[in-house]
């Protein structure tokens, strides 16, 4: 009797921490990211769930056991800047910097994209995200799809000023636009976030016949920032972010 006792308060109590992680990972992890710092700061328990639920979502078959996670929480607690854990079942966890990556290990390479924008939902290379082209302002967008965004992810845009159509695409060498008065490398833009190379290399660069219009994290290109009439709104959402 007592065994059973026991067995089931260690089934409820299961299943509050698995409640509680599906509900972190709701707060925490964008697509195959999260922040390191948030996720050592989670109770051991909580941070296992965790990394469980971001390896099954990567497509991680069956479940590690939790000595390989306890393996990958010591891995993301050490000095090391940079590095990867393998898991079971062609899965890694990549850290660089203070993101935590949990991938498929075969899934190196950048995806790529290059299209026209058309006005509504815009979904990006293979789950790398998704861009909005609409009218509706901020407020609006925000009330009827239930996505909260913050300045840096959307973008107020004259649109008689976009030189034929705007278009989608990943990043080339070079790549460089100019606002706030000063002339800006995407490359360097990017790395200052302190992206994984996979997540710089796939990010969406909005651009028209004249060049590049804007890139979400940043500004809009001088001379094309709305000030009046009717102007269109940029909205964009990482993989996985809602």
């Amino acid at each position: 009797a007592a065994a059973t006792r026991l067995c089931e308060n260690l089934r409820e109590d299961a299943a509050f921490l698995d409640r509680l992680a599906e509900q972190t990972c709701t707060e925490m992890v964008r697509g195959e990211t999260v922040s390191r710092a948030a996720l050592l700061a989670l109770p051991r328990p909580l941070a296992v769930r965790v990394l469980g639920r971001m390896y099954l979502a990567c497509g991680g078959t069956g479940m590690p056991e939790r000595a390989h996670f306890l393996s990958c929480l010591r891995f993301l607690a050490s000095d090391n800047v940079r590095g990867v854990c393998p898991l079971p079942g062609g899965v890694r966890v990549e850290r660089y910097r203070d993101t935590v990556t949990v991938s498929a290990a075969g899934n190196d390479s950048a995806v790529t994209y290059d299209f026209p924008l058309k006005m509504g939902e815009n979904r990006l290379g293979n789950g790398d995200g998704t861009l909005w082209l609409l009218h509706e302002e901020p407020a609006e967008f925000e009330k009827r799809t239930g996505i909260v965004y913050n300045l840096s992810i959307q973008a107020k845009v004259d649109s008689a000023t976009i030189s034929g159509r705007l278009a989608v695409r990943t990043r080339h060498a070079g790549d460089a636009y100019r606002y706030g008065n000063m002339t800006r490398t995407v490359r360097r833009l990017l790395a200052g976030r302190h992206l994984p190379p996979r997540v710089r290399a796939a990010w969406p660069i909005v651009y028209d016949e004249r060049g590049i219009v804007w890139v979400p994290g940043f500004g809009v290109r001088d001379g094309s920032t709305a000030e009046s009439g009717k102007p269109l709104f940029l909205y964009f959402c990482r993989g996985g972010d809602r």
